[in-house]
């Protein structure tokens, strides 16, 4: 998303060796960013042939193979076909289809998530307006025609390559959505209106700034799936409906607070050396524990519960995923259900055990901790609108 808005700002500055360098590591970040670069080169080549350069058609033609920064343009291209070739394409799932369910889930997260249905309003209502008027001509923006090749041709790509919902898979269409609302919003206020136009782009940072942080647009709540985690709820743009959240809820930092309030909990069954136990949210055990590999119970490999080991740094009173001279280790153990806990404690012996749940997630199992097992202390620990719970149990079933 940022290397984008610098290969941006050096095509308007026409600084073409900047823009070729951030536009090969543009390229690299994600396999249809090589898309958005070449339409944005596209454009460049046809922005000047249709509106920059004189001549018969022939003469514009003849231009453009003279131009050495559209070989450097190439060059990206070439790299990235070879690089391709000797490591392969994405290891994901996803594939070239049209599907009208699909279609229009992808364009609530590209036109909707975290107040994009502002901007998409902004962009249709007033393009149509400078149209009506005709005072949007893209000839006047040398910028204009790289910026709508690039944007659209990635937001058909995104329509049209059928994969996982994530929002973090179209962090770029929010960047195109910004510049084409702001440049519309200038364009039609700034002369007769400033006051008007700079109190608009105040509330719109405001906005932006504040759902970096914590989800608050209602619009985004009433048409995406939401989880309640606390005080506060999350939403999901996953396509299934009894899909746990993953990376489907990764579209501000709100959801990296769930570690803060997962680590408070787990500071006094670290030190009490209880065993800890995760509940493997829709049996996926990566949901609540990123720091293990994805992996669903009933795969080769896992049962119904998973075992792994992670690091505790007591200095930083936080888990990591290495070891390290400052870091003592212990055992995490993820469960599907009561049944893999008892088969799991028939296993392991010893005298108290921890389970930490959300409320969206692993109260199924608490309930049966507290019908089968002999409670010691139920706890909450708050972060930032997460709540996460723990019940500490002996491990002898009542």
């Amino acid at each position: 998303m940022c290397l984008f808005t610098v290969v941006l700002y050096y095509t308007v500055k026409k600084q073409w060796l900047l823009q070729v360098i951030f536009g090969l590591f543009l390229s690299f970040t994600k396999e249809p960013a090589i898309l958005i670069y070449g339409m944005l080169c596209i454009g460049v080549v046809l922005n000047e042939a249709l509106f920059e350069d004189e001549g018969s058609v022939v003469v514009r033609i003849k231009n453009q193979f003279i131009r050495a920064r559209n070989y450097a343009f190439l060059s990206v291209a070439f790299l990235w076909v070879l690089t391709v070739a000797l490591i392969g394409f994405w290891g994901g799932e996803g594939g070239f289809q049209i599907d009208g369910a699909y279609i229009a889930e992808k364009l609530k997260v590209l036109c909707i998530l975290n107040f994009g249905w502002v901007f998409t309003a902004i962009i249709v209502c007033g393009g149509s307006v400078l149209l009506v008027r005709r005072k949007m001509r893209v000839e006047k923006k040398g910028w204009m025609l790289p910026l709508l090749l690039g944007g659209m041709s990635y937001i058909l790509f995104n329509c049209f390559f059928k994969t996982i919902n994530h929002p973090r898979y179209v962090s770029i269409v929010p960047v195109f959505l910004y510049i084409l609302a702001v440049y519309l919003l200038v364009q039609l206020l700034w002369k007769e209106h400033c006051r008007l136009l700079t109190g608009i782009l105040s509330v719109l940072a405001a906005l932006m700034l504040i759902s970096s942080f914590c989800t608050i647009d209602p619009l985004s709540k009433r048409v995406f799936r939401t989880f309640p985690i606390g005080s506060s709820v999350m939403i999901s743009t996953g396509i299934d409906s009894d899909s746990a959240p993953g990376d489907a809820v990764i579209y501000n930092k709100e959801v990296l607070w769930l570690e803060r309030a997962l680590c408070d909990a787990m500071e006094g069954a670290i030190e009490a050396e209880n065993t800890i136990n995760f509940p493997a949210l829709n049996n996926g055990y990566y949901y609540f524990n990123g720091f293990v590999g994805v992996a669903r119970a009933g795969h080769v490999g896992y049962s119904e519960y998973l075992h792994c080991t992670q690091y505790w740094n007591g200095r930083a009173d936080r888990r990591e995923m290495l070891p390290s001279e400052r870091n003592e280790s212990f055992d995490v153990y993820e469960v599907t259900n009561v049944q893999a806990l008892e088969t799991l404690f028939e296993k392991v012996e010893f005298d108290q055990a921890a389970y930490f749940y959300l409320e969206f997630g692993g109260e199924e199992i608490a309930d049966a901790i507290k019908a089968r097992y002999r409670v010691v202390q139920e706890q909450e620990f708050h972060y930032r609108g997460w709540v996460v719970y723990e019940i500490v149990f002996e491990g002898v079933a009542e």
